[in-house]
Protein backbone atom coordinates (compact mmCIF):
# COMPACT_ATOMS: atom_id res chain seq x y z
CA UNK A 1 0.00 0.00 0.00
CA UNK A 2 2.91 2.38 0.87
CA UNK A 3 4.49 2.00 -2.06
CA UNK A 4 1.51 2.93 -4.55
CA UNK A 5 0.88 5.40 -2.31
CA UNK A 6 4.12 7.25 -2.82
CA UNK A 7 3.91 6.49 -6.79
CA UNK A 8 0.81 8.67 -7.15
CA UNK A 9 2.40 11.61 -4.59
CA UNK A 10 5.09 11.56 -7.34
CA UNK A 11 3.03 11.41 -9.75
CA UNK A 12 0.85 14.16 -8.50
CA UNK A 13 3.91 16.62 -7.77
CA UNK A 14 4.46 15.84 -11.59
CA UNK A 15 1.08 17.88 -12.72
CA UNK A 16 1.27 21.49 -14.52
CA UNK A 17 -0.89 23.59 -12.89
CA UNK A 18 -3.96 23.92 -14.62
CA UNK A 19 -3.65 27.43 -16.68
CA UNK A 20 -0.57 25.92 -18.67
CA UNK A 21 0.18 28.76 -20.60
CA UNK A 22 0.71 31.08 -17.89
CA UNK A 23 2.75 28.67 -16.45
CA UNK A 24 5.31 28.55 -19.68
CA UNK A 25 4.63 32.02 -20.15
CA UNK A 26 6.52 32.43 -16.40
CA UNK A 27 8.96 29.87 -17.10
CA UNK A 28 10.48 31.99 -19.94
CA UNK A 29 11.63 34.57 -17.82
CA UNK A 30 13.17 32.08 -15.08
CA UNK A 31 15.26 30.42 -17.39
CA UNK A 32 19.37 31.81 -17.34
CA UNK A 33 19.87 32.48 -21.24
CA UNK A 34 22.89 31.47 -22.75
CA UNK A 35 25.68 34.11 -24.28
CA UNK A 36 25.91 33.12 -27.78
CA UNK A 37 25.01 33.89 -31.82
CA UNK A 38 22.42 32.62 -33.52
CA UNK A 39 21.91 29.06 -34.49
CA UNK A 40 22.27 28.95 -38.85
CA UNK A 41 18.75 27.85 -38.86
CA UNK A 42 17.37 30.12 -35.94
CA UNK A 43 14.76 32.49 -36.25
CA UNK A 44 15.12 35.78 -33.16
CA UNK A 45 14.09 38.74 -32.65
CA UNK A 46 16.20 41.52 -31.21
CA UNK A 47 14.61 43.76 -27.89
CA UNK A 48 14.10 47.30 -29.14
CA UNK A 49 14.28 48.43 -25.77
CA UNK A 50 18.46 47.38 -25.19
CA UNK A 51 19.98 49.84 -27.15
CA UNK A 52 22.33 52.06 -24.76
CA UNK A 53 23.99 49.15 -23.24
CA UNK A 54 27.36 49.52 -22.42
CA UNK A 55 30.37 48.10 -24.11
CA UNK A 56 31.56 44.87 -22.21
CA UNK A 57 35.28 42.73 -22.80
CA UNK A 58 34.06 39.46 -24.42
CA UNK A 59 36.42 36.90 -24.92
CA UNK A 60 35.40 33.96 -27.22
CA UNK A 61 36.36 30.32 -26.03
CA UNK A 62 36.45 27.74 -28.43
CA UNK A 63 33.92 25.34 -26.94
CA UNK A 64 32.79 26.93 -24.20
CA UNK A 65 31.01 30.06 -26.17
CA UNK A 66 31.87 33.95 -24.99
CA UNK A 67 33.00 34.83 -21.04
CA UNK A 68 32.20 38.50 -20.14
CA UNK A 69 35.63 39.81 -18.48
CA UNK A 70 35.35 42.94 -15.81
CA UNK A 71 37.65 45.66 -16.65
CA UNK A 72 40.27 44.69 -13.83
CA UNK A 73 40.32 41.11 -15.72
CA UNK A 74 40.36 42.95 -19.27
CA UNK A 75 43.49 45.42 -17.82
CA UNK A 76 45.41 42.81 -17.09
CA UNK A 77 48.83 42.30 -19.20
CA UNK A 78 48.87 38.91 -19.90
CA UNK A 79 45.07 39.22 -21.91
CA UNK A 80 46.03 41.40 -23.89
CA UNK A 81 45.02 40.39 -27.77
CA UNK A 82 42.91 38.17 -26.12
CA UNK A 83 39.47 39.84 -25.78
CA UNK A 84 37.23 42.55 -28.06
CA UNK A 85 35.05 44.97 -27.13
CA UNK A 86 31.40 44.07 -27.78
CA UNK A 87 28.14 45.07 -27.67
CA UNK A 88 24.92 42.96 -26.12
CA UNK A 89 21.92 42.67 -27.34
CA UNK A 90 18.98 40.67 -25.52
CA UNK A 91 17.28 38.40 -28.33
CA UNK A 92 14.54 35.94 -28.43
CA UNK A 93 14.69 32.33 -30.50
CA UNK A 94 11.40 31.78 -32.41
CA UNK A 95 11.21 28.43 -30.38
CA UNK A 96 10.79 30.60 -26.97
CA UNK A 97 14.13 31.01 -25.30
CA UNK A 98 16.05 34.10 -24.63
CA UNK A 99 19.76 34.48 -25.44
CA UNK A 100 22.33 37.12 -25.68
CA UNK A 101 23.95 38.13 -28.77
CA UNK A 102 27.09 39.58 -28.44
CA UNK A 103 28.03 41.94 -31.00
CA UNK A 104 32.14 42.84 -31.80
CA UNK A 105 32.45 47.12 -32.03
CA UNK A 106 35.36 48.63 -33.11
CA UNK A 107 37.74 49.40 -30.32
CA UNK A 108 38.21 52.70 -32.48
CA UNK A 109 42.11 52.19 -33.27
CA UNK A 110 40.77 49.85 -35.84
CA UNK A 111 37.58 49.65 -38.23
CA UNK A 112 35.89 46.25 -38.04
CA UNK A 113 35.99 43.61 -40.26
CA UNK A 114 33.45 42.67 -42.72
CA UNK A 115 31.89 40.36 -40.53
CA UNK A 116 31.50 41.93 -37.57
CA UNK A 117 30.01 45.36 -39.09
CA UNK A 118 27.66 43.60 -41.45
CA UNK A 119 26.32 41.61 -38.14
CA UNK A 120 26.45 44.81 -36.25
CA UNK A 121 24.28 46.79 -39.00
CA UNK A 122 21.70 43.89 -38.93
CA UNK A 123 21.13 43.58 -35.42
CA UNK A 124 21.28 47.04 -34.79
CA UNK A 125 18.74 48.06 -37.74
CA UNK A 126 16.21 45.14 -37.81
CA UNK A 127 15.25 45.31 -33.96
CA UNK A 128 12.05 43.37 -33.31
CA UNK A 129 11.87 41.66 -36.33
CA UNK A 130 11.72 37.87 -37.10
CA UNK A 131 14.88 37.08 -38.91
CA UNK A 132 17.95 34.57 -39.49
CA UNK A 133 21.22 35.59 -39.72
CA UNK A 134 23.24 33.71 -43.10
CA UNK A 135 27.05 33.72 -43.58
CA UNK A 136 27.56 34.33 -46.96
CA UNK A 137 31.34 33.18 -47.59
CA UNK A 138 32.38 34.61 -51.34
CA UNK A 139 31.30 38.26 -49.88
CA UNK A 140 33.16 37.86 -46.45
CA UNK A 141 30.10 39.19 -44.36
CA UNK A 142 26.78 38.43 -43.13
CA UNK A 143 23.28 38.58 -44.72
CA UNK A 144 19.54 38.28 -43.34
CA UNK A 145 16.49 36.86 -44.04
CA UNK A 146 13.25 37.72 -42.20
CA UNK A 147 10.73 35.26 -41.99
CA UNK A 148 8.59 34.93 -44.52
CA UNK A 149 4.94 34.36 -42.48
CA UNK A 150 3.63 37.71 -40.50
CA UNK A 151 4.57 36.46 -37.02
CA UNK A 152 3.57 37.34 -33.68
CA UNK A 153 5.97 39.85 -31.86
CA UNK A 154 7.46 38.53 -28.91
CA UNK A 155 6.73 39.68 -25.40
CA UNK A 156 9.99 41.76 -23.94
CA UNK A 157 10.11 41.74 -20.14
CA UNK A 158 9.82 45.18 -18.47
CA UNK A 159 13.45 45.01 -17.46
CA UNK A 160 15.54 43.51 -19.57
CA UNK A 161 18.68 44.47 -18.16
CA UNK A 162 17.85 42.00 -15.71
CA UNK A 163 17.89 38.84 -18.03
CA UNK A 164 21.04 40.15 -19.75
CA UNK A 165 22.73 40.84 -16.09
CA UNK A 166 21.93 37.20 -15.69
CA UNK A 167 23.00 35.80 -19.00
CA UNK A 168 26.09 37.97 -18.18
CA UNK A 169 26.68 36.43 -14.18
CA UNK A 170 26.62 32.87 -15.81
CA UNK A 171 29.77 33.73 -18.29
CA UNK A 172 31.39 36.38 -16.20
CA UNK A 173 35.47 36.42 -15.92
CA UNK A 174 35.69 38.55 -12.54
CA UNK A 175 39.21 37.20 -11.50
CA UNK A 176 42.20 35.72 -13.09
CA UNK A 177 41.58 32.80 -11.15
CA UNK A 178 38.84 31.60 -13.46
CA UNK A 179 39.47 27.80 -15.22
CA UNK A 180 39.79 29.32 -18.52
CA UNK A 181 42.25 31.85 -17.77
CA UNK A 182 44.35 29.35 -15.84
CA UNK A 183 44.17 26.99 -19.08
CA UNK A 184 45.12 29.79 -21.66
CA UNK A 185 47.65 30.64 -18.97
CA UNK A 186 49.05 27.03 -18.80
CA UNK A 187 48.85 27.11 -15.51
CA UNK A 188 46.91 23.71 -13.46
Amino acid sequence: MKNSENKINFLASLALPTDIESFIKASEFKKTPSVRKNKKEEFFCVCPECSELPIVAVMKAEDKGFYVLTPIVASHVSLKGEWNPYQLFLCKSLTGGYFVFPVKVSDGNRTLDKWSASIYEIITENRNRWMRVISVLDDGKYTMKFAEDTLEMPEWPEAPEEIISEAVEAHLISNLDHPYLKTLRGKA
